[in-house]
């Protein structure tokens, strides 16, 4: 039905109420636009699709900052394999409790030997807060050492400010970095930062806890110490995972070479 007139208003065809309301204004009576029934159905229908491209493009944003390759972007909760179902439930539920771990500055320290999966649950994680809106950022101590010095003093206060501005920090294959003073102090300096600034740590390494024990080092057992008072320790342990990656991996390999299995 068309738009029509009823008391001097202005009425929407479909839903019968006004488009307009009189008020008086300078003594004179004028007509206001507003916005009928249907027309909010549609004002609210857009405001929720904007909000959800908005949150699609900061989520989008988030995740490039934080994640090293894009092919990390799909390293979530949705392409799980099921290889170890009681991480992924830790995983989930740190995630879905991050505000209060976030308060708390609680993290998790991640042991497994390589192919276990230790990266792909804290991208998990780094994921599902992306999606949210949370500040990560995905880097090794190794990689954090070699910028450092490339940079001069005062740049190099600068660089570990913005690192440890972060809603959380991931510090993937923790260990291989070098055994050299000034690693071994940047490093403690980093962890400290985020220590008494309470922000939320997920360190991965492939050293198994008895060999970390046993550092001698008095930096970094303080390093240590203090990452296992702030992260708790998780092991992963189906080593089956890696198998299965690889013997999918070269059957798609020989498939696309067209190449024979013996």
């Amino acid at each position: 039905m068309e738009d029509y007139i009823k008391d001097g208003v202005l009425h929407c065809g479909v839903c019968h109420k006004p488009k307009f309301v009189l008020r008086k204004l300078l003594g004179k009576e004028r007509a206001f636009p507003i916005p009928c029934a249907c027309q909010a159905v549609e004002n609210r229908k857009r405001e929720e699709a904007q909000r959800k491209q908005d949150k699609l493009l900061k989520a989008e944003y988030c995740r490039r900052h934080a994640i090293p390759y894009p092919h990390m972007y799909h390293w979530d909760f949705d392409h799980d394999d099921g290889g170890s179902p009681k991480i992924t439930d830790y995983a989930k539920d740190y995630a879905l409790h991050f505000t209060e771990m976030k308060r708390q500055g609680l993290g998790l320290f991640l042991f497994g030997a390589g192919g276990t999966g230790k990266t792909f649950t804290a991208l998990q994680i780094v994921n599902a807060l992306c999606d949210e809106g949370y500040h990560c950022l995905v880097i090794t101590f190794l990689d954090i050492v070699t910028d450092l010095l490339s940079l001069n003093r005062e740049n190099r206060r600068e660089y570990i400010r913005e690192i440890c501005s972060h809603d959380l920090l991931v510090f993937d294959d923790y260990g291989t970095e070098p055994g050299t003073y000034f690693s071994d102090m940047n490093v403690l300096k980093i962890i400290t930062t985020c220590y008494q600034k309470r922000i939320p740590m997920i360190v991965t390494t492939s050293l198994p806890p008895d060999v970390l024990n046993k550092e001698s080092n008095a930096t970094r057992k303080l390093a240590l110490s203090r990452l296992k008072e702030r992260c708790y320790c998780l092991t992963l342990a189906n080593t089956k995972r890696k198998t299965e990656q690889a013997r999918t991996r070269w059957a798609r390999f020989r498939d696309l070479l067209g190449i024979e299995e013996e």
